[in-house]
């Protein structure tokens, strides 16, 4: 017999904050054989996005030559962040940070110790042509707050695309031009506000179309035209 679940209110050890868990929440949990969380929904996606580079850059100094740089680490962070073409150079030697691990202390504490000490690069990215206000990328030209994407061009605004040009407010993009305002596009040219469209030209206010040309308010079409 299924064990029956009823909405479970706790506080968040993070933030104290009370969260509640319901009886669907339980049923995913028992399937996936994981206990229930400890922590709130906003702290857990704080503490997954931790590492994630893609949502905003901050103006600061360089902690090498004290120039005005644009990072994805703000100035009131602990870290040493440096300028990213000096990052990658051979003008300092990553083994000069080295330290021999002390087995009689606690290992995050010294791997975080380690994380304080040892530079960082303003920005995970290379080839940037005109798009210094971008990270997480590789060979871009012209681009501004392009995220997560490589080989894109005149392109803003967006994130994870892929050989696309002259989009704006695009995410999940692959080899597409002039969209706009769109979600998982796929050798794609005019799409305007639509998702989930493959082969697709001239849609607006669309979804999960193959193979269509000039549609509106269309949903779940395949090789058709002016509809």
């Amino acid at each position: 017999m299924e064990k029956e679940y009823k909405n479970l209110v706790l506080g968040c050890q993070n933030c104290h904050e009370e969260f509640t868990i319901t009886p669907d929440d339980f049923s995913f949990y028992g399937k996936i054989k994981v206990p229930p969380p400890t922590w709130c929904p906003e702290c857990r996606m704080i503490r997954r996005m931790a590492f994630h580079d893609h949502r905003v850059l901050y103006k600061r100094k360089s902690d090498r030559t004290g120039k005005i740089i644009f990072s994805v680490f703000s100035q009131e962070t602990p870290y040493k962040v440096w300028e990213r073409d000096i990052w990658w150079s051979d003008e300092w030697n990553a083994l000069d940070y080295a330290k021999e691990i002390d087995f009689n202390k606690n290992f995050f504490e010294q791997m975080k110790d380690l994380f304080f000490s040892v530079p960082l690069p303003c920005q995970t990215g290379w080839n940037f042509v005109n798009s210094d206000y971008s990270a997480g990328s590789g060979q871009l030209k012209n681009c501004y707050l392009v995220f997560v994407t490589t080989n894109a061009e005149d392109c803003m605004y967006s994130t994870e695309l892929n050989k696309t040009k002259s989009s704006l407010d695009v995410t999940r993009v692959d080899s597409s031009e002039l969209c706009y305002n769109s979600f998982a596009l796929n050798k794609c040219y005019g799409v305007l506000f639509s998702s989930h469209c493959d082969d697709c030209m001239n849609i607006y206010f669309s979804r999960s179309l193959v193979g269509c040309n000039f549609c509106f308010g269309c949903t779940n079409l395949r090789n058709k035209k002016y509809q």
